[in-house]
C-alpha cells in the first residue's frame, strides 16, 4: 500500500512538470544517527542549498532533533546493511516548481546521510485563533456550587417569616 502511494505521488509529479507556477512543499527527513553534532548543521545546509539550487524558496524549517523510531529502519552504508532505531528528524517548507522538484527528489534519493524522507504538497498554515480554555471543575466543587445555588434560590423565594417557621419546624422534629 505504501509503495503504491509513492508510485501515485511520483506519477502525479511527472504529469505536472509542465506547470511553471511554484507550489508549496514540505520535506520531512530522517538523518542517520551516526552523524556527529557538528555534521548535522552541515547536512541541513546541504539540503537547503539543494532547494535554492533548484530555484526554491524556503518558507520555514526545523532543525533536526534526535527521536526514537517506531520500528528499525535499514540502510546500506559502506556496502553493508545497517539497522537504526533512532534518527535525527527535521523538516523544511519551501516553494518550488514541480519540474525542479523532480530533480531535487532524485538528489535526495542519492544522499547517503538521509535514512528516509518524504516530500508532500502542502498548504500555508493558518495561525490558530486564540481560544479560551475551559477546564472541567472537580465533581465536589460542582456539587458544592449547585447546593449553594439551590439554597440561595430557596432563600430568595421564602420570606423571613416563612424561613423562621421552617427552621422552628426542623428544630422541633
Amino acid at each position: 500500500m505504501f509503495f503504491q502511494r509513492m508510485v501515485e505521488v511520483d506519477i502525479e509529479l511527472q504529469e505536472n512538470t509542465e506547470d511553471k507556477e511554484p507550489r508549496l512543499y514540505e520535506l520531512g527527513y530522517h538523518l542517520l544517527p551516526t552523524l556527529s553534532e557538528e555534521e548535522i548543521p552541515q547536512e541541513v545546509g546541504n539540503i537547503k542549498d539543494g532547494i535554492e539550487k533548484h530555484s526554491g524558496a524556503i518558507v520555514s524549517d526545523q532543525m533536526p532533533r534526535v527521536m526514537s523510531l517506531a520500528y528499525s529502519m535499514s540502510k546500506i552504508v559502506d556496502q553493508k546493511r545497517k539497522y537504526f532505531d533512532t534518527a535525527f528528524f527535521g523538516w523544511v517548507k519551501f516553494h518550488m516548481s514541480p519540474k525542479s522538484l523532480l530533480e531535487f527528489d532524485k538528489e535526495l534519493k542519492h544522499n547517503k546521510h538521509i535514512l528516509r524522507f518524504i516530500l508532500v504538497k502542502t498548504v500555508r498554515d493558518k495561525l490558530p485563533s486564540a481560544k479560551k480554555m475551559t477546564f472541567l471543575k472537580s465533581k465536589q466543587a460542582t456539587d458544592r456550587v449547585t447546593k449553594e445555588q439551590k439554597v440561595r434560590k430557596l432563600g430568595k423565594q421564602l420570606s423571613e417569616e416563612e424561613l423562621d417557621k421552617t427552621i422552628e419546624e426542623l428544630i422541633v422534629e
